[in-house]
């Protein structure tokens, strides 16, 4: 009887298997740190296993059951067992996103006098973000995640 592939392993194995090769017609997704270029074809083809490995994540993270949450919360699967590391993690991120399954978003703290108290940057699975000021409850704002400001990175930084 072969034993089950982790998600681990299934994430790498979905990763390798929608790498385009080549920068030409590639569908590219910028991760936290890396930059991925993905086949569209392969992403379609592994459409159902992509959705199966984020089906794995808390329902924090989905849509209809939280909204969105940390990026550092990504570490436990829905059982509350660790999973991955933050590259692993990242990866299957980007997967979702090169399949319209995943979006990066932005929650930020507001004080009472407007100026940012705390950022992050990275939430997965969800259409929007709150933005409550420091005191409130809960004030809604809702905003995207802007791509950040990057220096150009050489080949062996990447």
């Amino acid at each position: 009887m072969t034993p089950e592939r982790s998600i681990a392993e299934r994430v790498d194995d979905c990763v390798k298997a929608c790498l385009n090769g080549t920068p030409d017609g590639a569908l590219v997704v910028e991760g936290i740190v890396r930059t991925f270029g993905f086949s569209p074809v392969a992403v379609e083809a592994h459409r159902g296993e992509i959705a199966a490995l984020l089906d794995e994540m808390p329902p924090m993270f989905h849509k209809s059951g939280g909204g969105g949450w940390s990026f550092l919360n990504l570490c436990l699967d829905k059982r509350g067992e660790h999973w991955a590391g933050h590259q692993t993690m990242e990866a299957l991120c980007c997967l979702g996103i090169a399949a319209g399954m995943a979006k990066w978003l932005r929650i930020t703290l507001i004080a009472d006098d407007g100026s940012e108290c705390w950022s992050s940057d990275y939430v997965l699975m969800a259409d929007r973000v709150a933005v409550a000021r420091v005191g409130e409850r809960f004030e809604c704002n809702w905003h995207e995640r802007q791509p950040a400001e990057r220096p150009a990175a050489s080949r062996s930084e990447r």
